[in-house]
């Protein structure tokens, strides 16, 4: 488990620093030495948590995109309901081979979520995903699934999808 040590001044304010002696009382509060705080975090996990909300979400856009539209709407549509999730080079990959681009095809079925079988660490700065597209229909309960691997790396300070690899649709 890593630490994470914060560093910060704790200054209470109360009613009666309005009163006289206020800038006196203040003083000496901004003075004082500053309080270390320790705290333990499993950054593992944290990266974890974010990754899997990261994926969740990305599914939940999948069927907003038309893969069917005129190019020019498709790369839009792919920039406004992906960019938060997908790095510029995932989506000019999959604007170049629309085969190996996630998203809507037809009216039905359309592509519901993501979901997560297995999650692996490859680094501290990559983790790859894999997991299955769940695509449903308006019958209750029928649906069809794909599978998908996703790496997804740190790029600054944010988690982005930086490949990806579609599989064939399952029986």
């Amino acid at each position: 488990m890593k630490k994470i040590i914060v560093y910060g001044l704790a200054v209470t304010m109360s009613i009666s620093l309005l009163g006289c002696g206020a800038k006196d009382k203040v003083d000496a509060l901004v003075n004082e030495p500053q309080v270390k705080i320790e705290k333990e975090v499993d950054l593992d996990k944290l990266n974890e948590d974010t990754i899997i909300k990261l994926v969740e979400d990305f599914g939940s856009q999948l069927k907003k995109v038309s893969l069917l539209s005129p190019l020019e709407d498709l790369e839009k549509s792919m920039r406004e309901n992906y960019g938060d999730y997908v790095d510029d080079e995932l989506i000019d990959k999959w604007l170049g081979n629309l085969d190996e681009a996630p998203g809507r095809l037809l009216s039905s079925p359309w592509p519901e979520n993501i979901e997560i079988l297995k999650l692996e660490k490859v680094s501290d700065e990559e983790y790859i995903v894999e997991g299955k597209i769940v695509e449903v229909t308006s019958v209750e309960g029928e649906e069809i699934t794909r599978p998908i691997t996703l790496s997804i790396k740190s790029i600054g300070d944010t988690w982005l999808i930086h490949d990806a690899d579609l599989g064939d649709y399952e029986e």
